[in-house]
């Protein structure tokens, strides 16, 4: 008798286990089913972040009312194209603004065309940014200041900046951003100090021989943290209870997973 009631309780609870663990599976199917269909009706016009969709979108509007109307539109296309990630694609986009300006002799608000310019400057840098840093990524890449082999191999980006940097500068020489942003561009370069003009300088920014300072060792790569995404948060905490650091990383992207990284 008390083998069967352990037999029957056996069969119960492994037939409780299975439903709980077919509802707990039935109902995560039932979240990626909503998602899906949440990330298929997205209003690319209200949501920033959907920059592949927003583009798509933005492409696809008529601003051909006068010149003004259409070089504004043909400059947020480039901003997001930028924001998507085609940063070669609105550089070019960004230079065909500039050059329809020259060609056709328009003479638009100065704050737009610096806005433009601004752009393009940033947009270089992140282009540098992208061919050195994530093409060609290492332990010393991003880690400001820079230095070593974090000091781009590829110089065009950065030196399309600086160029850009030093006519920003030359018409508003008290605007901080763009004096913090080429002294940034020379570093990247690797001609910072000795080659920065002395009246763009920000002095002090290379590590001191008379200071020690303490530094974090970058090593994502080397243990695989090196996941892109579209920005999100992140967790760190012991979540295995080992004694060491576990990450748990979101995104924004309406598609894309959270990422757990045990350690």
């Amino acid at each position: 008798m008390n083998s069967l009631i352990k037999l029957t309780l056996f069969v119960f609870i492994l037939f409780y286990l299975n439903g709980c663990e077919s509802q707990e599976i039935r109902y995560h199917n039932k979240m990626i089913e909503i998602l899906s269909e949440k990330s298929t009706i997205i209003d690319p016009e209200i949501n920033i972040y959907a920059s592949k969709r927003r583009l798509s979108w933005l492409q696809k509007q008529s601003h051909d009312i006068n010149i003004a109307s259409k070089l504004q539109h043909e400059a947020v296309i480039a901003n997001e194209m930028l924001n998507a990630g085609y940063t070669q694609q609105a550089i070019d986009k960004y230079n065909n603004v500039l050059n329809i300006i020259d060609s056709l002799e328009l003479s638009p608000p100065k704050e737009f065309t610096n806005s433009v310019l601004d752009l393009l400057a940033i947009t270089n840098l992140r282009l540098g940014e992208e061919i050195n840093c994530l093409d060609d990524h290492n332990k010393e890449s991003c880690i400001i200041p820079i230095r070593g082999s974090g000091v781009h191999r590829n110089k065009s980006g950065t030196s399309k900046a600086i160029q850009i940097y030093n006519k920003l500068l030359s018409q508003n020489p008290n605007d901080f951003v763009y004096r913090w942003l080429i002294n940034l561009a020379y570093m990247l370069r690797g001609d910072y100090p000795n080659n920065i003009p002395k009246k763009w300088m920000i002095p002090q920014l290379t590590p001191s021989d008379s200071i020690s300072f303490p530094e974090f060792n970058e090593v994502a790569s080397e243990r695989g943290l090196d996941h892109i995404s579209l920005a999100g948060g992140s967790i760190a905490e012991d979540l295995d209870q080992d004694g060491d650091i576990d990450i748990i990383a979101s995104s924004w992207g309406i598609d894309n997973q959270i990422q757990l990284f045990i350690n």
